[in-house]
């Protein structure tokens, strides 16, 4: 742990990355699985249900690669891009602030947030910036 942390820091992280990584497994075996809801869900927004397999297997991948921990980062990244998908789609359907967009930008905080936590070159690299800065001269 490094100083200034919180010892609650770590596990916190570690339960987020946990939910982020069982909703994508979920996710993603109701499409390998064939479920007639997520079909139904995809014609809901116009995608065709024939595209279940490939994004049960992106969202596997995503899952997996978020999960490991030398892989994490590029899983987050990943993580973003489908879902930012997912938020499209939803935008293009004029359903801004429905239950399923709000969903998916609440599992992206969550994937950073996670990572935030966990992982210390990520705080590094998004450093939250508390401390009150002095005149600069």
């Amino acid at each position: 742990m490094h100083a200034g942390h919180s010892p609650f820091q770590r596990p916190a992280g570690l339960a987020l990355r946990a939910i982020v990584t069982v909703i994508l497994v979920v996710y993603s075996a109701a499409c390998l699985s064939g479920s007639d809801r997520v079909a139904n869900d995809l014609k809901l927004v116009a995608i065709s249900p024939s595209l279940m397999v490939p994004l049960g297997l992106t969202m596997l991948v995503c899952a997996i690669t978020y999960a490991l921990p030398p892989t994490a980062f590029i899983g987050a990244i990943l993580v973003t891009g489908v879902l930012g998908g997912a938020i499209l789609t939803h935008l293009r359907l004029l359903e801004f602030g429905s239950l399923a967009e709000i969903a998916c930008v609440l599992l992206g905080i969550f994937a950073w947030a996670g990572l935030w936590l966990t992982d210390f070159r990520v705080r590094a690299l998004m450093p939250l910036r508390t401390e009150k800065r002095g005149a600069e001269g």
